[in-house]
């Protein structure tokens, strides 16, 4: 595992064996309060990596973001860093609607399409099915 000094944590989340939020303090990090832990995102997949702003018994989990992202690990580490009050999947919708973001429509997968004719992944067009 990694040494957790290296990872960012904002505020603190402590959470029971019934998986409810227990303690919950929020700093402010870039646009609103929220609690963030790398550590967690990166090694241990079923505790609270995120709660974002406006949020106070629900939390995010490494496995949220992964399902949110259809298992893919890249999208799901860009989504995580980029958050930073909003709800994860608020933020994965704007992306999509601003081009950020694409799936595929001939493998499946979600890539980074700004500027991008063609699917990293299976070389199909954009549009293509």
């Amino acid at each position: 595992m990694g040494d957790q000094e290296t990872y960012k944590r904002v505020g603190k989340c402590v959470v029971n064996e019934d998986g409810e939020i227990v303690e919950l303090e929020k700093e402010y990090y870039r646009q609103g309060r929220i609690f963030k832990d790398e550590y967690a995102f990166h090694h241990e997949p079923k505790k609270p990596c995120y709660v974002p702003e406006e949020e106070e018994e629900g939390f995010y989990t490494r496995e949220d973001f992964l399902a949110l992202c259809n298992g893919q690990e890249d999208i799901a580490e860009m989504i995580f860093d980029e958050v930073d009050w909003r709800h994860p999947e608020t933020y994965f919708d704007e992306q999509f609607q601003c081009g950020e973001l694409d799936l595929c429509g001939s493998c499946g997968k979600i890539f980074m399409s700004y500027g991008v004719d063609h699917c990293p992944y299976c070389g199909a067009g954009r549009g293509e099915e």
